[in-house]
Parts: structure tokens; sequence; C-alpha cells
């Protein structure tokens, strides 16, 4: 027998056994579902109890899988609108499985710096857009300063040279109009809302790395250990 065939065998029964014990269990959860409602109407069954479709059988970590599965672009462009399956939150409410709760947990913490992190990369970008702005004002008042500065030339190169910087002057006002009349809707709030939103959120993150370790430190010291060794 091939070295590690034997494992990988066993490895593979063993995730056939959990996919037909999950067919199995859906199946069961339907059939009962339709029975109940058959009996009492939708109007009289828990609320928790929804249908249970074949990409709501998923585990914490697996992105939603779209109802047709043929979006496959959107699909693919990140995690911005990740969803937990419903399956997991309402079997939060039992409060019965440790391991269960730890999970959901940690996927929680998961979601919130995701969050975290986009809502930063957002404040970058509007960030970034008005330096964008601000650099092309910057180089259209400095061609219009450039036009009015050259000395030493003959006439016709002062006119050339002249007409040239007010040309990519004029270039780098319809830019900034550009960009404007794209960003005009994003760039709402003021720049320095925006740093300060930056400086609060790196003020929190470092007071929670100290929260984090002043608790090492207290627990290594009662378990009777140095936390400087």
């Amino acid at each position: 027998m091939v070295q590690g065939q034997h494992m990988h065998t066993h490895a593979m029964a063993l995730i056939e056994s959990d996919k037909c014990k999950t067919v199995s269990i859906a199946a069961k959860y339907t059939v009962s579902c339709q029975t109940l409602i058959s009996l009492v109407g939708l109007d009289g069954i828990d609320p928790q109890l929804k249908e249970l479709r074949d990409w709501d059988i998923r585990m914490l970590s697996d992105p939603k899988i779209s109802e047709d599965k043929q979006d496959s672009h959107t699909q693919n462009l990140g995690e911005g609108s990740r969803v937990l399956s419903w399956i997991w939150m309402s079997a939060a409410g039992n409060g019965d499985n440790e391991t269960h709760e730890g999970a959901l947990r940690v996927e929680w913490m998961k979601l919130r710096a995701r969050k975290e992190r986009w809502q930063e990369e957002v404040l970058l970008l509007h960030e970034e857009m008005r330096q964008v702005l601000a650099f092309c004002e910057h180089r259209e008042a400095w061609w219009i300063d450039l036009s009015h500065s050259q000395t030493g030339l003959s006439l016709p190169q002062l006119e050339g040279n002249k007409a040239y910087a007010l040309r990519q002057a004029s270039l780098q006002q319809s830019h900034r109009k550009h960009f404007q009349s794209l960003w005009n809707n994003v760039l709402s709030s003021p720049q320095d809302q925006v740093l300060c939103e930056l400086e609060e959120k790196h003020k929190n993150k470092s007071l929670s790395l100290g929260v984090i370790e002043n608790d090492e430190d207290k627990l290594l010291s009662d378990d009777g250990l140095d936390p400087d060794k």
C-alpha cells in the first residue's frame, strides 16, 4: 500500500459520512417543516423555522452563495458583503453548546475587524481624493505662475512658452473640475474630521493592545511567572 493512502482513505470516508449525515438531517428538517406548515399553516409556526436551501448549509467561514450560483464575478469581488447562514444565527439562542458559541464569537470578531478595516480604507480613500484635488490645484497655480515668469527670451519664445504653460494650467483645471464632479457627493465630510477619526481609531487600537498586554502580565504573575522573562 502506498504510504499515507490508508489515512487519506480513512479521512475521505469520514468526510463522506459527515456529508451523508448532513443531507439526512437537512431532509428530516425539511419534511418536519412541511408537515408542521400543513398542520398549523405559515402563521402558526416559529419564525426561526425558515426554509432550508442547499446554499444555507455551509460553515461559518464560508461566503454566501447566490441563489442562481451563476454570478461568479460578484462572488469573486471580495468579502465586503459576507453574510452568515441563518442556521448559525438561529442556533445561537440555545446556549447549551460552548463550542458553537465560541465559534460564533470568533466569527463575530473577524467580521468586526473586517468592517473596521474597510471603514479605514474608505477614510484613506477620501483623503487620497482630496490630495488629488489639492495637487491639481497646486499644479494649475504653478503653471500660471510659470507663464508670467519667463525672462531673457525672444518674443516668439515668450509667447510660445506662455501659451504652453497656460494650456497645461487649463488641463489641470479641467482634471480638477472633472474629479470634483465625480467625488462631490463622496467628499462631504471635512478633512479634519477624517483625520480625527483615523487618529481616534489608532488610539483605541493602542489602548486595546495595552489592556491585552496588562491582562497577559497579570495572568503570568498569578501563575508565579515573571512576565519580563
